[in-house]
């Protein structure tokens, strides 16, 4: 049986790369094959730590995969029946300038990735790499899918298809956010529900939510859970989503900054006045060369706060609250995102410290808890040398 050849460009992603390395190895659907699973970045450096990683997994989930990592596009793509790209080049650097030169100008943008004017500026730099591989694929592998990562993905995914003849699918993995913030609100794990989503990237909404055993409708419990929640519980994430759902009566995903960006008055819901940090009188980024500091208010106190209300009569300063280290299992495994094929990626595979993700900011993403002081005092390598991210 000849095998199903997948090529990952832009394997090297510290984000993308294990997330599909995992979604292949997880797929029964796939790996009923045998599968061809190459690996090509541009960097040479950042394929020895995926390339270890998906030959590990594979080695464990017991897959029959052959893994081969490469620089050379030609060779990745020969051949080729799927084809997953997740590229962008210096991109703190650029999104910074995407987000602070509208905002001279008086734009106000929530998160300038793929909406607003900063997302125009990422768009046409997504453009000028990914439109040339999808006319490298009308010549190498014509008959492939590409299926693409990249944002701001339908400006990408427009350009693609409007100026070659491959055929191209963007793909997120947002929707499964919005799973775990509905199962957060509900107090329900997300495995026992039954979610349908549809909408554009990055500002879906849930059509239905149902129990996945009695097919209940779960909706009007989560109107009453979340009319009777903390109003300031986990803000940044999912105060404008639970604005949306007063409105319209559904529930929105992924996250407050990402379809807050389709909305023009989103900012008076979300408060990220400030995402990119650094002093104007040292030069600015796109002087410099520089990443400034990523701040955002996710961190501040109040958005620790839990869902459920609960009577207090003073609040306590973060800093004296008690909470569980970043590296507990409290933190990183009661709400770690779920699997391609329905079980939670823990049950199956836990990351290591040494994998080529950070363990303790992968699971605890979706939750928007972790950060990269927490991640260096639990060793993590990859946080205590930023440049390896």
């Amino acid at each position: 049986m000849e095998p199903i050849i997948i090529a990952l460009v832009g394997a090297g992603s510290r984000s993308f790369g294990p997330e599909t390395v995992r979604d292949v190895l997880l797929s029964e659907a796939l790996t009923q094959h045998r599968i061809n699973l190459r690996l090509m970045d541009i960097v040479a450096d950042n394929l020895s730590d995926i390339g270890r990683y998906a030959k590990s997994l594979a080695e464990k989930l017991g897959r029959n995969c052959e893994v081969s990592t490469t620089t050379s596009m030609q060779a990745a793509l020969d051949g080729a029946q799927f084809v997953v790209t997740a590229v962008e080049i210096e991109r703190s650097l650029y999104w910074a300038q995407d987000y602070l030169i509208p905002r001279k100008y008086g734009f106000r943008q929530v998160f300038a990735e793929n909406g607003g004017p900063g997302s125009l500026f990422h768009a046409l730099r997504a453009m000028k790499g990914m439109v040339p591989i999808a006319r490298t694929m009308e010549r190498i592998c014509p008959d492939a899918i590409l299926l693409n990562y990249s944002n701001p993905m339908h400006k990408v995914c427009d350009a693609i298809t409007t100026l070659s003849k491959t055929r191209c699918v963007g793909l997120c993995h947002g929707v499964w956010m919005g799973m775990e913030q509905v199962s957060y609100i509900l107090d329900k794990p997300a495995d026992e529900m039954e979610m349908e989503a549809c909408g554009i990237n990055h500002f879906t909404w849930f059509q239905t939510i149902r129990d996945r055993r009695t097919g209940e409708d779960l909706y009007p419990r989560l109107r009453e859970a979340e009319r009777e929640g903390d109003w300031l519980a986990d803000w940044h994430e999912i105060g404008l989503a639970r604005i949306l759902l007063r409105r319209f009566g559904l529930y929105p995903s992924p996250a407050s900054s990402h379809f807050g960006e389709y909305i023009g008055w989103a900012h008076e819901f979300c408060a990220n006045e400030l995402d990119w940090f650094y002093d104007p009188a040292d030069g600015h980024p796109w002087q410099t060369g520089k990443v400034p500091e990523y701040i955002s208010v996710q961190d501040a106190y109040g958005t620790e706060r839990p869902f459920k209300r609960q009577d207090r009569s003073i609040s306590e300063p973060r800093s004296r609250q008690s909470s569980p280290p970043a590296s507990s299992p409290s933190r990183l495994w009661s709400r770690s995102p779920a699997a391609s094929n329905g079980a939670s990626t823990p049950s199956i595979f836990p990351i290591a410290a040494g994998s080529p993700i950070c363990p303790t900011r992968w699971w605890s993403r979706s939750r928007r808890r972790a950060t990269s002081r927490d991640c260096i005092q639990n060793g993590c390598s990859l946080c205590q040398n930023p440049s390896r991210r």
